[in-house]
């Protein structure tokens, strides 16, 4: 549900002048190939980018794609999980690797002196994955285990049931997993068949960032991936329906976790895409809202009223789904008084209820925190795939500071407007039932649905 950024461990440089442009190159295979030539550090990564995920998870075996992912660390070529991590450790080098609903990522960073065997490592771990039926074992026990302490915090269930509300009767509606017993159908084979009609070069990105001369390193390198090929097959992609979240948006979800110290809240409503040609103003406008030390969240609930520790709101994009929303967690004695506040400010949000001053300060809060954000090498590159990954313009990178700064508080107030007015939130709490049905009731949220945490699994 996040922006992809990929973890590229490389170590903090000046900020740019200017963005970065890597080399790209398509291979015949229809695999592209972008390096980031970075000369200060003998550092280098290696992250490849498989733009699917859970969302094609088969049809009653969701977390298919999961456990894909968790095996593929379990050894590959002619190496077990143990001798392939030897390997990389012998090298002072670590892996990385992480899964959403629309992206599978797989990374290396190391010594740009060990180049060409770390390389030798990531095509194996990439291509020949070792499939070992008892690491499969060992790694289905291990999410079985994962998702019976679903219950253990009162943050993940918040964040599982909001995430199911808002992408009821979508195609992200199962996310991860939907049940236990779907993880507990998946076998070795549904691994297999997902990595052999997914894992493939035609439609997925290699980034290269560090210390490597593309002239002299690149080629013959790359000549290594050849055997790497095949197309995605067209797969038509179903939406999804939990019964328990189709309620209508004025009806809280409240999920009873018996004993929790304290209660988390989630609040939000579906949002425009990352491509929406008002992106740059509704960043500005949740600047003000709830993404700054300044913003009304944070003056307002958590600095006045001293009623949460912290509190937010943000954008979370998939390809074919975003949210807003605001997340926070108090004690459950006040999570009526702090929803109360939250609508109440929602309210005057949707009423653009702010001032051009607020609009120049968040202005100048996103160019700064860009530059901050965009300081390294590995921190362009990231962005840089993610921008693939949304199929956003090539020049939306260098493109940013200007296009904030063409906001003004006029284009501002209308897109909030247009994306917000009118639109009733949808709302998820987290709490022992017994100690914030009470607040809730009293701060006037009593239209309420129940769950338990075994109605998630």
């Amino acid at each position: 549900m996040k922006i992809l950024i990929v973890l590229l461990i490389l170590s903090v440089q000046p900020c740019f002048a200017t963005i970065p442009k890597p080399y790209v190159e398509k291979l015949p295979s229809g695999l592209t190939v972008a390096v980031f030539e970075d000369h200060k550090l003998p550092l280098i990564d290696f992250v490849l980018l498989v733009p699917h995920g859970s969302v094609n998870d088969p049809a009653m075996k969701s977390g298919t794609a999961q456990l894909m992912m968790e095996l593929l660390d379990r050894g590959s070529g002619e190496y077990n999980a143990a001798q392939f991590a030897d390997l990389v450790e012998s090298k002072g080098a670590t892996t990385y690797s992480s899964i959403d609903n629309d992206s599978m990522t797989l990374g290396i960073h190391g010594m740009s002196t060990d180049r060409d065997v770390l390389f030798d490592l990531f095509r194996k771990w990439i291509m020949s994955p070792k499939w070992d039926p008892e690491e499969f074992k060992k790694e289905k026990t291990k999410l079985l285990d994962r998702w019976g302490h679903l219950g253990d915090q009162t943050s993940l269930l918040a964040t599982l049931g909001f995430s199911r509300r808002l992408t009821n009767k979508t195609l992200y509606a199962r996310g991860a997993f939907m049940s236990e017993v779907e993880l507990r159908s998946i076998n070795l084979s549904d691994s297999i068949a997902f990595y052999q009609n997914f894992f493939k070069p035609s439609d997925s990105v290699l980034i290269i960032v560090g210390d490597v001369n593309t002239q002299t390193w690149l080629k013959p390198q790359l000549a290594k991936l050849s055997e790497w090929k095949g197309s995605v097959p067209t797969q038509p992609l179903q939406k999804f329906a939990s019964p328990q979240f189709d309620v209508s948006k004025e009806v809280i979800i409240a999920i009873d976790k018996p004993g929790a110290p304290h209660a988390d809240i989630k609040f939000g409503v579906p949002a425009p895409s990352f491509k929406s040609k008002e992106h740059y103003d509704l960043l500005v406008s949740n600047s003000i809202f709830g993404d700054t030390f300044s913003s009304w969240l944070n003056t307002k609930i958590r600095d006045q009223a001293g009623y949460v520790y912290s509190i937010g709101s943000s954008f979370g994009h998939s390809v074919g789904y975003s949210i807003w929303g605001v997340s926070t967690s108090t004690a459950p004695e006040q999570v009526g008084l702090v929803l109360a506040k939250i609508s109440k400010l929602y309210k005057d949000f949707q009423a653009t209820q702010f001032t051009e001053a607020e609009v120049t300060a968040a202005k100048g809060y996103l160019v700064g925190s860009f530059a901050v954000n965009n300081s390294t090498l590995g921190q362009v590159a990231s962005r840089w795939l993610a921008g693939k990954l949304f199929d956003l313009p090539e020049d939306y990178l260098e493109k940013f500071t200007d296009r904030v700064n063409q906001t003004n508080f006029a284009s501002v107030a209308k897109a909030t407007r247009t994306h917000f007015a009118g639109k009733t939130p949808e709302i998820v709490v987290s709490c022992d039932r017994l100690k914030c049905e009470k607040t809730l009731v009293a701060a006037g949220f009593k239209r309420l649905k129940w769950l338990k945490v075994s109605d998630l699994k």
